[in-house]
């Protein structure tokens, strides 16, 4: 068996590991240790994509239109992630431009940009799960052939990299047992434990982030196995199935006709009444699973099926499922439509129509794909929901959702205006919530709890006062937070007179669940620390320190 020949690592390939050390610290020290997700997030995406893109990108390894976008719209969704901090942006927008990121690392293979089918997310998995295992011996090999000063070189680097978690264990050892050795120590590193703790990470970080690179720049395959061969289905087995089905929806269509002919108006029970609530909420879901559950079986049919004359009843029957889903889906989102007239918006809300926006367009590239199966589909499917969710995430949702309600509730649209959800969102509703407070003493004991529990970072409040200031850390900084500590600090200041400010400081600074917790029995805020007791001073309204 012939030994395998490695290829030095060439100049772009010492930069890469270099840049790629450098990002991971970046990702661990703005990412992994920041207390929330804010502008550091976006300076690591950035960094990621532009390192990425730097090292992949020459003459015979360019990413595709579709790679191109994928890499615009991860930078865009990761963006909001510091001018908004609702679920939405928080949590779903880092998923995505993660998901696009690989995406676009994906368009800079060239094997990989044939794949416009479901395969895509199959080659996805592997080139983040497979190839970069198998890429590290190929990385180790290429630096054992190069010549002996890179040899050198980087086996310094490692040895002083694998000293690291020694000294970790090591050290804290030493300045326990040397009074001398502590303060030299306490003077010299005084958050040595944190810069440990952060290069540790980096450490473990830095092996996959190289391997994950190489194996793209270099299309290192893993270990081929014996290709499986697909299952097929039986073309006469599908049709009936599709014709059991189809008769089915179309039994469903016409018991619909109920609803619109009083001839079929026996159909429904004698004693049927459905008030406007009822109809836009019954059979919502349901309806969603069928339409998803079509899409599932109408993909594998189409997929699996063995080809015979054509196929044509299979494609005539996937049309007709396909067309029934799409009416599905438009019946939901009158029924969504309606259900927002009555209740007003809310979040969950506005994800299930985006979500019922996002099977419209699976279920027309589906039907495409039916007629046109060698035309891609999935990158329209993956851009579309990508720049749909986007787009949702740029709209600052909390913030929109506050205003049509208590528009809505004002002119009396809705019936009922949901406080508890417009308090316990996202920082973007707080100035919302101040031009409520002044209406309903509930709403201003929300706006006392959010002020003292979310804002200790931007308001100093104590001795029935609040101050602003601005030391929180860049990597943390969110525009929506910012903007709601200086909407309270404005309300405090220049909405209320001399008395209702001191009332204000102090309820914000009692609130506090941290510091204090309230009894009900004796009307008093009590420490945590000390048992110390606030007790309410009648003629000034204010809570003092007892005795």
């Amino acid at each position: 068996m012939d030994k395998k020949v490695y290829s030095p690592l060439t100049k772009r390939d010492k930069a890469m590991i270099i840049a790629t050390a450098v990002l991971c610290y970046l990702v661990v020290e703005l990412v992994a240790f920041s207390e929330a997700l804010g502008v550091g997030y976006v300076i690591a995406y950035i960094a990621l994509v532009g390192v990425t893109g730097f090292y992949l990108t020459d003459k015979e390894h360019t990413p595709s239109p579709f790679g191109v976008a994928c890499g615009l719209l991860g930078v865009a969704s990761a963006v909001p992630v510091m001018l908004y901090n609702d679920s939405i942006t928080s949590m779903l927008m880092p998923m995505l431009s993660i998901g696009l990121y690989i995406m676009f690392c994906l368009c800079f293979n060239t094997s990989s940009n044939v794949f416009g089918s479901y395969k895509i997310g199959f080659c996805a998995v592997k080139n983040v799960l497979l190839k970069p295992f198998k890429a590290m011996p190929e990385i180790v090999g290429s630096i054992k052939a190069g010549d002996s000063k890179d040899k050198k070189s980087y086996s310094a680097v490692i040895g002083a990299l694998l000293a690291v978690p020694v000294l970790c264990a090591v050290v804290p050892l030493l300045v326990k047992s040397d009074a001398a050795f502590d303060g030299l120590v306490s003077n010299a590193f005084e958050n040595i434990g944190a810069v440990a703790s952060r290069l540790v990470l980096t450490l473990i970080f830095l092996p996959y982030g190289c391997a994950y690179l190489f194996a793209i720049r270099k299309n290192v395959a893993p270990k081929a196995k014996n290709k499986i061969k697909h299952p097929s289905l039986n073309y006469s087995g599908c049709v009936s199935f599709l014709c059991v089905i189809s008769v089915t929806y179309l039994l469903y269509l016409f018991s619909q006709l109920a609803y619109f002919f009083s001839a079929f108006s026996f159909i429904l029970p004698e004693d049927y009444s459905h008030t406007a609530s009822q109809f836009a909420r019954r059979g919502f879901y349901e309806m969603c699973v069928v339409c998803a559950i079509n899409i599932a079986v109408v993909s594998i049919v189409t997929a699996l099926v063995k080809k015979h004359k054509g196929c044509v009843a299979i494609k005539a029957l996937s049309l007709f499922i396909s067309a029934f889903s799409v009416l599905l889906v438009i019946i939901a989102m009158q029924k969504m439509v309606l259900n927002i007239s009555i209740y007003g918006l809310s979040k969950n809300r506005i994800l299930v129509f985006a979500f019922m926006l996002m099977m419209l367009c699976v279920l027309t590239m589906l039907v495409m794909h039916i007629f046109i199966p060698k035309k891609p589909y999935m990158q329209a499917i993956i851009i579309f929901c990508s720049a749909l969710l986007i787009a949702i995430s740029y709209s600052n949702v909390d913030a929109r959702i506050a205003e049509y309600n208590i528009n809505a509730y004002n002119s009396q649209y809705i019936d009922r205006l949901d406080v508890d959800s417009i308090a316990y969102m996202s920082d973007s509703t707080v100035p919302y919530l101040i031009e409520l407070a002044d209406k309903d003493p509930e709403i201003m004991e929300k706006l006392y709890y959010i002020a003292g529990n979310n804002f200790k970072d931007e308001l100093v409040i104590e001795d029935n006062t609040i101050t602003i200031k601005s030391t929180s850390k860049l990597k943390c900084k969110n525009l929506a937070h910012i903007k709601a500590a200086n909407a309270i600090y404005d309300y405090y200041l220049n909405s209320l007179d001399e008395q209702q400010a001191r009332v204000f400081a102090n309820r914000c600074m009692l609130n506090n669940s941290f510091e204090y917790y309230y009894e009900v029995e004796t009307d008093e805020y009590v420490s945590f620390d000390d048992d110390s007791r606030y007790t309410l001073n009648k003629q000034t309204d204010i809570y003092e320190l007892k005795g």
